[in-house]
C-alpha cells in the first residue's frame, strides 16, 4: 500500500485479523481509527494500520482494550515516524502537546487511566496515582517493526 492510499472497513478489518462488525463497536466506545467522510463511510491509512496493531498488541499483552487505544494514541506519533511511516497532521500536532520529548522512553498507565509518556524512570515514584503498568518502548518499536515491513 502506497503512504497516501486509503483502503476501506473490509480491508481494513481483514489485516488486522477483526471483523467489520469489530470495527463499528469499537467506533462506538471511542476507538475511532480512520478518518470519516461526510457521508459517514471511514477511510483507513498505513497509520490507522500500525496504531491499530499496535492497540491489538498491547491488549493481547493483557492490557485492557481502553488501556491499550490510549497507548496507542500517545505512542504511535513516534514510533510510526521513526518508521518512515507517514503521521496525519491532526494526529501529529495533538501528541506533540501530549510529550515534549524527541522520542519517550516508557509509558506508563495510572490507576485512573490515564497514560503518561516520560524518558525517566524515576518518574515512576514520583506519580500523584498508583502506576499500575509500564511499557518499555524501545521493546514495543521492535515488536512493531514487523508490522511495518508488512504494509
Amino acid at each position: 500500500m502506497s503512504h497516501d492510499e486509503k483502503i476501506g472497513a473490509g480491508e481494513f478489518a481483514s489485516r488486522l485479523g477483526v471483523s467489520p462488525e469489530t470495527l463499528r463497536n469499537w467506533r462506538r466506545i471511542g476507538i475511532a481509527l480512520g478518518n470519516a467522510a461526510v457521508n459517514g463511510r471511514v477511510s483507513y491509512g498505513n497509520y490507522d494500520i500500525f496504531a491499530g496493531t499496535l492497540m491489538l498488541h498491547l491488549h493481547r499483552a493483557m492490557f485492557e482494550l481502553g488501556d491499550a487505544w490510549r497507548i496507542s494514541q500517545k505512542v504511535s506519533p513516534w514510533l510510526a515516524s521513526s518508521m518512515g511511516i507517514e503521521v496525519p497532521g491532526h494526529v501529529y500536532s495533538t501528541a506533540v502537546e501530549v510529550f515534549s520529548g524527541d522520542y519517550p522512553k516508557y509509558a506508563l498507565v495510572t490507576y485512573g487511566s490515564n497514560t503518561i509518556l516520560t524518558d525517566n524512570a524515576s518518574d515512576l515514584d514520583s506519580q500523584e496515582q498508583m502506576v499500575t503498568s509500564v511499557v518499555r518502548l524501545d521493546i514495543l518499536a521492535e515488536v512493531m517493526s514487523k508490522t511495518v515491513s508488512e504494509l
